[in-house]
């Protein structure tokens, strides 16, 4: 059994408010704001916001949004150059405020093309951009009579780039579950953008 208090102080506990009914749906709606409900409120185009956006919010940042890698190279090169910091950012599905970094953000939301599937050194693979989430990896390895096998994580909306950057990993003991222990080649972008 489970027993939760948290309103001992003024035995008053408001269950329901207005924004239970609006905080989410995308709009800022008449109560709510930048505080109470920042992924409604904030904008995205120059604010990252964690998926759990009342706990991780980050001040307004330049968020370029490359579509390939050249776009990247291009983007990150010229970030750098200017001197300033580069953070990555994917689905931004995290708790932490890791996210938000220094300086300039490159966001692999369009960088989520998947290349098909190809031999490399006699094995076969899928070549995938960073961006690609899990679900949409999956519906196409599944489409093509393939899986990842147990690498595979509960929550389908991560990106490939987040969960492989992290060392996150899907749930088996006996068996490898970790994304890095089947990556057969990562293109990586340096500073200079190469």
């Amino acid at each position: 059994m489970f027993l939760f208090s948290g309103c001992a102080h003024n035995n008053f506990c408001p269950t329901i408010t207005s924004l239970a009914f609006s905080c989410g749906n995308r709009q800022c709606d008449t109560l709510e704001n930048a505080r109470n409900c920042p992924g409604d409120c904030l904008d995205r185009r120059n604010h990252v916001i964690g998926f759990y956006d009342l706990a991780v919010n980050c001040p307004s940042q330049r968020i370029f949004h490359p579509s390939n890698e050249q776009e990247a190279s291009h983007s990150i090169h010229d970030i750098v150059s200017m001197g300033n910091h580069v953070t990555i950012v994917g689905t931004q599905h995290t708790g932490n405020s890791s996210l938000c970094g220094m300086g300039d953000v490159i966001s692999t939301s369009r960088m989520n093309h998947i290349h098909g599937i190809e031999m490399i050194n006699g094995v076969e693979v899928v070549s995938t951009e960073p961006g690609t989430t899990f679900r949409e990896l999956l519906v196409y390895l599944e489409s093509h009579g393939k899986t990842l096998g147990y690498i595979s994580p509960g929550y389908q909306g991560l990106s490939v780039g987040g969960f492989l950057a992290t060392g996150a990993n899907g749930s088996v003991v006996n068996e490898p579950a970790n994304l890095g222990s089947i990556v057969e080649q990562l293109n990586i972008i340096g500073p200079n953008g190469e």
